[in-house]
């Protein structure tokens, strides 16, 4: 049997994808067709109980929510993606390894570091809010934090 190039090139990754991707897919399906003990132990019983309570408003309306959020983050993200791509994309070589460089720079920061960031940034004395303020664009402090907003910005931002 003549093994094809292409298919042979292809393998290790198709090897990865299975082991770290659908592998894992296939368990978290197979986990949501069991049910959960007192103690919150896996009972291995075949059970349709998890895809029934979706019908409650309670799952329903969080579902919702999730996938509403993960829509505008995949918005926002190419909304802003894109145009800093293509800027990039127009400049000279050695242009753009800077703009790369600046780009990528504040992703050596640990994640929890910048996340505590964003906490100052958007508190109700925070950055953002003092800066409004002194501009006379608002006249009171925006709670933005600890709101779906916040949330979105986080998820954009990384």
């Amino acid at each position: 049997m003549k093994v094809n190039q292409t298919t042979f090139l292809n393998l290790p990754s198709g090897i990865w994808l299975g082991v770290f991707f659908v592998i894992p897919l296939v368990i978290i399906l197979a986990y949501s067709f069991m049910q959960r003990g007192v103690y919150g132990e896996l009972i291995y019983s075949f059970s349709t109980d998890n895809y029934i309570k979706l019908s409650d408003p309670l799952y329903a309306q969080t579902l919702w929510r999730s996938a509403w959020i993960a829509a505008l983050t995949t918005f926002f993200a190419l909304i802003l993606g894109y145009p800093v791509a293509w800027f990039i994309a127009q400049k000279s070589e050695r242009t753009k390894k800077i703009l790369l460089a600046l780009l990528i720079l504040p992703f050596w920061t640990n994640f929890l570091v910048r996340t505590y960031s964003w906490i100052f940034i958007l508190r109700t004395e925070g950055l953002l809010n003092n800066t409004l303020l002194s501009l006379g664009l608002i006249h009171q402090p925006i709670e933005l934090l600890f709101t779906q907003t916040a949330v979105l910005i986080g998820l954009v931002y990384t």
